[in-house]
């Protein structure tokens, strides 16, 4: 019985993330997104932030930014900025490239999202990044080290802790510097 139980939140899990769809925010989406994502990084994070945070990011051609949305089942993106569940920025540097912030509204964790978003977002940016085939490459993020869902995501996912920065959020709280390092197929 227990079995069955796991098996069906299992296909409800696949389901929902079956109609998720994750693409690139331009500066044509700011002022449909900017507020949902300072919601759902205000709700994931101590540092607030305000709507002009994330306009400056979608604006600045240094970062790339994802999100992960609801599409109906027709395959069309829902109109609605509620159905924007998480979105995913990385920072190209000539060296590595940073995942500088990823957050899913806390209503939706748990449900596989923030995996599908981190490597839906990986493969769309090296796509559309210009990085050549074959070309070795290192993803750099840091994160707190009392965040232990995102270590556990990201461990899953085959980063390695490398670098303990001490206090970085403030006393007794470090950061851990993680990194992937991988040939683009």
């Amino acid at each position: 019985m227990v079995t069955f139980k796991q098996d069906r939140v299992t296909v409800m899990k696949e389901m929902e993330i079956e109609n998720l769809m994750v693409m690139e925010v331009g500066i044509s989406d700011i002022d449909k997104v900017s507020g949902i994502f300072t919601y759902i990084h205000n709700e994931n994070f101590n540092r607030k932030v305000e709507d002009r945070y994330f306009s400056d990011i979608i604006k600045d051609r240094h970062y790339k930014t994802y999100m992960i949305k609801k599409i109906s089942d027709t395959g069309e993106k829902e109109g609605s900025e509620k159905e924007v569940y998480g979105y995913i920025i990385f920072y190209d540097t000539t060296d590595s490239i940073d995942l500088f912030e990823i957050a899913v509204d806390k209503r939706k964790q748990r449900k596989g999202i923030g995996n599908r978003l981190l490597n839906d977002g990986i493969d769309f940016f090296l796509k559309e990044s210009g990085h050549m085939s074959g070309e070795i490459m290192r993803i750099v993020l840091e994160v707190n080290e009392n965040n232990k869902n995102a270590i556990k995501l990201y461990e899953g996912n085959g980063f390695k802790k490398i670098f303990v920065r001490r206090n970085y959020y403030g006393l007794n709280q470090n950061g851990i510097i993680m990194e992937k390092i991988f040939r683009i197929p």
